[in-house]
């Protein structure tokens, strides 16, 4: 599951597209509040952020995270997405950033790897 924060109305219709062809199930949410409530109803491995995000930004997000016992991972998407970006998110602890507007392919293998890796550090913490 992937929870999609703060990602404006014409790149949420383009990631509900995408979603709509895969075999994952796409949740959304405007804000910091509504992130955590999605959090504790569901099990979302990976969540996908605008670097926008009204209510604050991804590091206020990224904090949030980090409080839960496990911790799902961030991606920032950014229509600045330059190395700059790329350095901070990953030096602070987030998954990766994905460059807007969303390109099908590459919003694939971003998250299903973040996914992946995600499930594999569960994997590795239930047999602890």
């Amino acid at each position: 599951m992937v929870l999609a924060a703060g990602v404006p109305g014409p790149d949420r219709a383009h990631l509900r597209r995408i979603f709509a062809s895969s075999n994952w199930r796409l949740l959304e949410a405007a804000n910091v509040e509504a992130v955590r409530a999605a959090l504790s109803a569901n099990a979302v491995g990976v969540v996908l952020c605008d670097s926008g995000l009204k209510e604050g930004c991804w590091k206020l997000l990224l904090n949030t995270l980090e409080e839960l016992p496990r911790p799902p991972l961030l991606i920032v998407a950014s229509r600045n997405a330059d190395d700059a970006l790329w350095s901070e998110v990953l030096n602070l602890g987030g998954y990766d950033v994905l460059p807007q507007p969303y390109e099908s392919r590459e919003v694939v293998r971003v998250l299903s790897h973040a996914w992946l890796h995600w499930k594999a550090g569960r994997s590795m913490t239930a047999a602890v």
